[in-house]
């Protein structure tokens, strides 16, 4: 009986393994930033509210905007924007609507790793840096972008 157990299981094993190896391409990166933005409230960071018009990336096609601009759009927090994966930077606008740009321009590294014949290659984004800002206070927390999602820049209003 136990034997059997152990074939059982090796057969599984092989079974899921080719199944892996054929179709399913497992990627970890992703050209996703999240940015979270907080403030100190009695000295203690803490998530902010904030709103704004519109935030573009340049070098992408990746705007956030709203789709009716006369209904004031609140970030609870944290947004994702997309970099530009063919360039080592990208310059991100954000527009709110009194008429007031932010900016903020992140450096990055770029390799371009080997996945499989099946999956072809993918670009991984690292080693992220603060390059300029009009912030107030920007802290990179995460330098790896990949697709967990998790923060990589703070804003302190």
């Amino acid at each position: 009986m136990q034997r059997a157990c152990w074939v059982l299981i090796i057969f599984l094993l092989v079974l899921g393994g080719s199944c892996l190896d054929n179709d399913i391409c497992l990627r970890g990166a992703d050209n996703a930033l999240v940015i979270e933005f907080k403030k100190f409230v009695e000295g203690i960071p803490v998530t902010d509210t904030v709103t704004f018009l519109n935030i573009e990336a340049e070098g992408t096609n990746a705007v956030f905007y709203l789709e009716d601009p006369d209904v004031t759009d609140t970030l609870r927090s944290k947004v994702v924007v997309t970099i530009n994966p063919y360039a080592n930077e990208t310059l991100f606008t954000f527009n709110d609507f009194k008429g007031v740009t932010k900016t903020l321009r992140v450096g990055y590294k770029t390799e371009v790793r080997f996945v499989s014949e099946e999956c072809g290659s993918e670009r991984l984004q690292y080693d992220l840096k603060v390059l300029e800002t009009s912030f107030n206070t920007v802290n990179v927390i995460r330098k790896n972008l990949d697709k967990g999602r998790s923060t990589n820049i703070e804003i302190f209003n």
